[in-house]
């Protein structure tokens, strides 16, 4: 006979105990036993997060003070470095790990640094601001991503509603905190920029690079304008295209995007916005008809680019609407 007890916390198994029960023993009430082993186990899982998280007291220390700049000489930072109880490798990343708190308000952050403990077995981590902050470090530099399972820490953020931002990787010490701030970005920007319909929760910073480069433009734009019409930014055959599509409820914009993204390739842009060819072959022609301007200039084809980046940051991050009259 065996008694059985799952532990759960928001819907998700964190233990199951599992006690034989001998025949010899049927004079102890070991059901009640394995409900205060259940307590106790609990406790030691969720309960007991301020004794786990000092554990690594040195590295959320040493996050905290490179974040808020109270550690910014060189010397010193290679100091504290050194006391760490990981070894920082010659090339460093950030990655934030940041809850979804509408669907999980009280994320249980002991039991979930020891699961990443087990994808980042070398790296620091430490909560700071309510994030989990990884300092991860390999000795090659990467050439794409950093060489750590991203299917499995995929797998991890589903489970606990949580997102990733992702750094790219640098050698200079100094710079901590710039691939703090980096990796900080990628959240912002991807949690409202991703492709809803995909379950994108990993953003890396490549991928996001130029909005965030949109992102300060913007800000420094509005500062010295004193308005935040961003239509002064974006080319005028962009805009003749958004009046198009907003009188007519069509797509040519995000056409033109694509077709431009995927090196002017009919066949891969009709893939990535799952048309037919000669779809995407008709909305060329009419794009070509409104904006009267060739397309085959490469630096046409990068100001018609970062001119939909800027239409796109507006939209789904500012939420604000283009002047289109």
């Amino acid at each position: 006979t065996y008694h059985i007890c799952e532990i759960r916390h928001n819907r998700y198994t964190l233990a199951t105990l599992l006690l034989p029960a001998r025949r010899d023993l049927e004079h102890i009430d070991l059901q009640h036993l394995l409900l205060e082993l259940a307590g106790i186990t609990e406790n030691l899982l969720l309960g007991d997060e301020e004794t786990f998280l000092q554990q690594d007291a040195l590295c959320a220390s040493f996050i905290q003070d490179i974040v808020e700049e109270h550690l910014t000489d060189a010397t010193e930072i290679e100091n504290r470095i050194q006391f760490l109880p990981h070894k920082v490798k010659s090339f460093a990343a950030f990655i934030l790990i940041r809850f979804d708190t509408t669907r999980l308000p009280n994320p249980p952050y002991s039991y979930i640094l020891r699961t990443l403990g087990d994808l980042f077995p070398d790296a620091g981590m430490a909560v700071y601001k309510n994030d989990i902050v990884i300092l991860h470090s390999q000795e090659e530099r990467p050439l794409k991503n950093l060489d750590f399972d991203y299917d499995k820490l995929a797998l991890v953020l589903e489970n606990y509603h949580a997102y990733a931002g992702i750094s790219n990787a640098s050698r200079h010490r100094i710079r901590l905190r710039t691939l703090y701030l980096l990796a900080n970005e990628s959240i912002r920007l991807g949690r409202s920029l991703y492709r809803k319909g995909l379950p994108e929760r990993i953003f890396s910073y490549e991928d996001y690079s130029l909005y965030y480069i949109v992102s300060l433009c913007a800000t420094q734009f509005m500062d010295l304008h004193h308005h935040d019409d961003l239509i002064y930014l974006i080319h005028p055959s962009i805009i003749k295209i958004c009046r198009y599509d907003a009188t007519h409820k069509t797509n040519l914009r995000d056409v033109l995007f694509y077709y431009l993204l995927c090196g002017c390739s009919l066949n891969r842009t009709a893939a990535a916005m799952y048309m037919h060819r000669n779809t995407v072959l008709n909305k060329l022609n009419r794009i070509n008809e409104i904006t009267e301007i060739p397309l085959e200039d490469g630096y046409t084809q990068q100001r018609m680019i970062m001119s939909c980046i800027i239409m796109r940051y507006y939209e789904d991050y500012l939420h604000l609407s283009i002047r289109l009259v």
